[in-house]
């Protein structure tokens, strides 16, 4: 069975709305707003208000980013006040007041409302997901950059970073890629670091899958391949490595000794000395996801793609989760 689809065609086939809890207190110092966007991932949109209201960048919190293309709902925190603001893309509506920034994480689950276009058949229900990180984390090109950055590379990963203030850093100051580094928000930078674990992750879960499933699907995506198993395995949390990384067992660090060795790589490596704060700690992810309250609808003439069908779905994941992957399984062959 071929599935051919499509999604995205437009911001509202694909809506986000975070689900977190928040202590309100109407003395606190920070203040809480429901930030609803499109067309723009959820930094971009906070530098955007950042300017408008005149606020320092660096009083704004988030617990987690979103889709550039998608309709998304989610709060954001800003220390001192804020006022309600609207324009095509970014709407900020005040909530009230609490003592705590929103913090990154403090989320507990995404859902998801999405129109899936040009199908030509209704997929089968799945009940779980691999909990890979999707293309969404990578960017353009976050993985080399953060190899780079690992690497002490620091000249080439200034030189691919797309971002005016590192470029006019450059531009005064040639010699200093460090400096031009830092003058990136530490939130972004992180991220760097991130999309590199992320990505060993998936390696490690994709060899582990090929290993205990017989009954596999796969897909592409920008940085090798997905592989879903028709049946749930018992794999367990898999580490998001870093220089203080424990193995459970020697087969598990044999797995990830040798994507590093692919990737010229050590654990070492993720201590970075040279920018402040962004050595990032180990942690452990769950290889698996629950796809919970999930819902196909029958298919629906597409408005959009002559002669096509459509679909609705919609579901929630825990945070971190990907909904991309959710489709990519559905439609896996």
């Amino acid at each position: 069975l071929v599935f051919m689809y499509r999604i995205k065609q437009i911001p509202e086939d694909f809506i986000v709305e975070e689900q977190i809890e928040l202590d309100f207190d109407e003395d606190g110092k920070y203040t809480y707003f429901q930030l609803d966007k499109k067309s723009c991932n959820t930094e971009d949109a906070i530098i955007s208000i950042s300017k408008k209201l005149r606020i320092p960048r660096n009083a704004f919190n988030y617990a987690g980013a979103k889709d550039k293309n998608a309709l998304t709902k989610q709060c954001v925190s800003v220390r001192g006040s804020i006022r309600n603001f609207e324009n095509n893309e970014i709407k900020v509506k005040v909530l009230g007041k609490g003592n705590k920034p929103i913090l990154l994480g403090q989320l507990t689950k995404n859902k998801f409302n999405l129109i899936i276009r040009k199908v030509n058949e209704r997929p089968e229900k799945i009940s779980f997901i691999p909990n890979y990180f999707d293309d969404q984390r990578f960017g353009r090109n976050n993985l080399q950059i953060g190899l780079n950055i690992l690497k002490k590379d620091f000249k080439n990963a200034a030189k691919s970073i797309e971002d005016k203030r590192t470029l006019e850093f450059l531009k005064n100051n040639p010699n200093n890629s460090i400096g031009a580094i830092r003058c990136i928000p530490f939130i972004i930078l992180k991220m760097y670091i991130n999309s590199v674990q992320s990505y060993i992750f998936n390696e490690a879960l994709n060899i582990l899958i090929k290993e205990n499933s017989k009954n596999l699907t796969k897909v592409d995506y920008k940085q090798g391949e997905f592989f879903f198993p028709k049946e749930f395995i018992e794999i367990e949390n898999l580490p998001l490595i870093s220089f203080d990384t424990i193995y459970s067992n020697s087969k598990l660090e044999n797995i990830y000794n040798e994507i590093l060795n692919n990737n010229n790589l050590t654990k070492n490596n993720f201590i970075i000395r040279s920018i402040s704060n962004i050595t990032p700690h180990g942690d452990l992810r769950n290889a698996f996801v629950e796809v919970e309250d999930l819902n196909i609808s029958e298919l629906y003439d597409d408005e959009l793609n002559k002669n096509k069908n459509k679909i609705k779905i919609d579901f929630s994941l825990s945070k971190g989760s990907y909904a991309t992957v959710v489709i990519k399984s559905l439609f896996s062959k």
